[in-house]
């Protein structure tokens, strides 16, 4: 018993030494920004979805998850353009119309974070302006209308080599 405790306490003291930076002092700031943790892919995540709001009519709440290399989440910084697609009747069910694409500027740090919902490790980001044709597929009043759109996410960010990467990924909703 006393030899346990001899051995705590000299490891005790071991262990406890002079606090060392996390971060090399000699490294760039900008070599900070590109560390081994960036994002690495993107993923429109499911919960993306139509919400309509009483007396607001209807958004696109769309969630947009980063990964480092390792499949972590992480925050991230950069660009993110998020594109809206209809399909275009007729014959060919696989072509699609750009319809409309809103920017976020994940740069600016204090928006970077009030867009970022811990509980789901996602960017959420509440899109308006939707066409009609979205509205309709949202209530349920497209009848004969295709029930069926693409959310594509692009984010511009720095790689972990510092370099500028584009990370994309799609998401179809149907009704």
């Amino acid at each position: 018993m006393a030899l346990g405790l001899a051995s705590g306490l000299v490891c005790a003291g071991a262990c406890v030494g002079p606090r060392r930076p996390i971060i090399n002092p000699a490294i760039s700031e900008s070599s900070v920004l590109a560390w081994v943790f960036a994002g690495d892919s993107i993923r429109v995540h499911p919960l993306t979805q139509l919400e309509l709001e009483p007396g607001r009519g209807v958004s696109l709440a769309c969630h947009v998850e980063v990964r480092d290399r390792w499949g972590d989440t992480v925050k991230a910084i950069g660009v993110l353009q998020v594109q809206l697609y209809r399909p275009v009747p007729g014959l060919d069910a696989a072509r699609e119309v750009q319809e409309l694409v809103w920017d976020v500027d994940l740069n600016n740090l204090e928006r970077n974070a009030a867009w970022f919902d811990p509980v789901t490790r996602t960017y959420r980001v509440r899109l308006t302006g939707l066409p009609a044709w979205a509205e309709r597929m949202a209530t349920g009043d497209a009848d004969g209308e295709t029930q069926r759109l693409r959310v594509r996410a692009v984010l511009r960010t720095v790689g972990a080599d510092g370099r500028e990467r584009v990370l994309r990924d799609d998401l179809v909703i149907q009704r």
